[in-house]
């Protein structure tokens, strides 16, 4: 009887970290759709960086709910084969998350490093490509390291003692072109390079925080499985120690039988 009360305690145990299981892979696509969202923004950095942690979140988040489906069952019918497939899967997970962070961890430094070339060369293609436009706007900034940068460009030197109307403050902003770098006060003096590393070193790092929950929770309900595993194979060998006992003693009840003579006359 106790073995019947630890199975179902487990099961439904593990039943409520499958319900945190759907909540951290919706949490994952979540992550995933703000993240190429966010890293959109300009452009700055590499498609090539950006989509292949978007589509691990997206096959991680796959997988999440494969695992759910497969330990609900195995667990409601108590199906080691199928429980076992479950841990499987929490493996194949675990590397792909373990392996993404790697990944994560290695890059970010050359991801950012790259940003100053990236707007550095948008700056001198400006007219073309209004990527900065959009990056001085967003982050209220100029320039990549200072608005002097744009001293130094190709646009300068068309608009000498200007820069671009997006470095303009928003209070004093116009339907010119440009922005006098003559008047104090009239335009954002930092620039982008600082902000935008920061921006991109926290969406890298809420990954990796999301990726570190996820794990915890697969560890916890990993052991779960492992737990209800044990407890059904304790089950199946105190029920086959029960049939192999009423097999090597056939006679029992017959001897109940012939020990009481009495009963069988006066029936």
């Amino acid at each position: 009887m106790s073995q019947e009360k630890d199975a179902t305690y487990t099961r439904f145990s593990l039943y409520s970290f499958n319900f945190l299981f759907v909540f951290a892979a919706i949490t994952v696509v979540t992550l995933a759709v703000w993240l190429s969202v966010a890293m959109d923004n300009g452009k700055l950095v590499d498609t090539y960086h950006v989509y292949l942690v978007v589509y691990c979140l997206v096959a991680i988040a796959i997988l999440i709910l494969a695992a759910c489906v497969v330990s609900c069952w195995g667990a409601w019918n108590e199906n080691k084969v199928v429980l076992y497939v479950f841990i499987i899967l929490m493996w194949i997970i675990l590397i792909m998350e373990l392996a993404l962070a790697i990944w994560i961890f290695y890059n970010i430094e050359q991801i950012k490093g790259s940003l100053h070339h990236t707007m550095t060369y948008k700056m001198r293609n400006y007219g073309n490509d209004t990527t900065m436009d959009t990056i001085q706007s967003s982050y209220e900034c100029c320039g990549v390291q200072y608005y002097t940068d744009w001293h130094n460009t190709t646009w300068s030197n068309a608009h000498p003692g200007h820069v671009p109307l997006s470095c303009c403050q928003g209070n004093t902003k116009s339907r010119d072109t440009k922005c006098n770098s003559e008047e104090k006060g009239n335009y954002y003096i930092y620039g982008c390079e600082s902000k935008v590393v920061y921006y991109v070193g926290f969406c890298y790092s809420v990954v990796m925080a999301i990726l570190l929950v996820t794990l915890f929770v697969q560890l916890i309900a990993t052991a779960l499985v492992y737990l209800l595993i044990l407890v059904i194979e304790s089950e199946t060998e105190g029920k086959n120690k029960d049939s192999i006992t009423s097999r090597d003693n056939p006679k029992s009840s017959s001897c109940i039988t012939l020990s009481n003579p009495e009963m069988q006359l006066s029936e």
